[in-house]
């Protein structure tokens, strides 16, 4: 009788043994669901976080390429007009040579990229999204600079060329006189300067905007 008392006991012991076991690896795996749910909420919230800066770091680069884009189309109809000696007075002759040897250089943004390169890129879920940041700030950036830097020494050359066109005071630059005889010299530098601003505006709008407008829209969609 007492044997069987003490195996009935020794069940139960069991039981409630294996139950605390059962609670307790329930608890845990409740614990590491909820840390790994908050884990995950955090890591969201900071995606969309960064993606908003992105989306207000890409906008101001766009309006800063819109606006160098203008610089080079007028530097390419001021080009025009002197090489087709369209240019009437002597103050449109001096305006149109200002903007012609003109340049310019993207001022980007770059505080979203930096931060979440200190983060890390594996932050960004949408592969898209991820490829398309990695592509245009080390790819394209990297092409419109040399192409501004390209550009700019057309600029300095044409500068030299002309140096004798003007004189600078207090910080001014100041056109002499111009003549048809000097303009007409100065064609073939004109042809040149005239090409790298098509080739400027040409790339701002094809190799850089259209992909900086893709790049929001799919952001935007993103976070909608």
């Amino acid at each position: 009788m007492r044997l069987r008392m003490q195996k009935r006991i020794e069940k139960v012991r069991w039981k409630y043994l294996i139950s605390e076991i059962l609670l307790i690896v329930i608890a845990i795996n409740v614990g590491l669901g909820f840390n790994n749910f908050n884990d995950q909420r955090k890591a969201r919230n900071l995606e969309s976080k960064i993606l908003h800066e992105f989306v207000v770091s890409l906008n101001s680069d766009r309006e800063d390429i819109l606006s160098n884009i203008q610089t080079h189309k007028k530097g390419i109809e001021s080009c025009t007009r002197l090489l087709n000696n369209k240019t009437q007075s002597i103050d449109t002759i001096k305006r149109d040579l200002g903007w012609s040897y003109s340049w310019t250089y993207l001022i980007a943004d770059l505080s979203s990229y930096e931060s979440l390169k200190s983060i890390g890129f594996q932050l960004i879920k949408n592969d898209e999204i991820r490829h398309g940041i990695t592509k245009l700030y080390n790819v394209d950036y990297k092409t419109i600079t040399e192409a501004e830097n390209n550009h700019k020494r057309i600029c300095n050359f044409f500068d030299e060329k002309i140096s004798d066109m003007y004189v600078v005071e207090n910080n001014k630059t100041i056109f002499k006189e111009p003549n048809s005889t000097a303009i007409n010299r100065l064609k073939v530098s004109l042809i040149y300067l005239q090409n790298s601003h098509r080739n400027m505006k040409s790339t701002y709008e094809i190799e850089l905007l259209s992909n900086i407008e893709d790049l929001i829209s799919k952001i935007n969609q993103e976070l909608n």
